[in-house]
């Protein structure tokens, strides 16, 4: 049967997606982005649909092959998920897997609904560049990220935001809100980097 789980229980859907690649997923799962997750079976999670907030959409994950999935995540949607969906005045809504495999699961949730496909383009940057020590900036956890030609990567900070030394900080803090809700729930997360010109 198909569960919401709390926001202390979202840990159970770690095993899942520690394999997955999505650090938006991984930052819901750890408590670090609002969202929300929907399981399979709260007993025995083999799947789970996560509602990314800061993107306004969900990401599948997990074995495709669930049956509470496979069965019951049409209705679940049509009772739970569409009504709150409709009181934000969503009339469509982004659901992102990591494979074909969820192609049979998405088309028996979207029923008669249309569906329209897309390709997701995700731009990493590498560290293997000819420029000096002195142009990187480490994460807290210690990996290097150099910045592309032109660019600087700055820690985002509190005096940062305080001091208006960006040219388009509304920008910035209205990012900060829509992902984390608040300001201050944004400064609780570990990670936080701006890329400027």
């Amino acid at each position: 049967m198909i569960t919401e789980l709390s926001l202390s229980q979202f840990s159970q859907v770690k095993h899942i997606t520690d394999a997955y690649r999505n650090i938006e997923v991984k930052a819901v799962v750890s408590g670090m982005n609002p969202g929300r997750i929907y399981v399979d079976d709260a007993d025995n999670i083999k799947a789970a649909l996560i509602w990314i907030h800061g993107q306004s959409g969900y990401q599948l994950v997990g074995d495709a092959e669930s049956e509470p999935f496979r069965s019951e995540l049409r209705t679940y949607m049509q009772t739970h998920i569409l009504p709150e969906l409709m009181a934000l005045q969503m009339t469509e809504v982004e659901i992102g897997v990591a494979d074909d495999r969820w192609q049979n699961v998405l088309e028996h949730m979207a029923g008669p609904s249309e569906l329209n496909y897309d390709t997701q383009h995700v731009f990493m940057m590498h560290v293997e560049d000819d420029r000096t020590a002195s142009d990187t900036c480490n994460t807290p956890s210690g990996v290097p990220i150099l910045p592309a030609e032109g660019t600087r990567v700055l820690p985002i900070e509190k005096a940062l935001l305080q001091q208006s030394v960006l040219n388009n900080l509304s920008f910035v803090t209205d990012k900060i809100r829509h992902f984390w809700g608040k300001v201050d729930a944004f400064f609780r997360a570990w990670f936080r980097l701006c890329v400027g010109s």
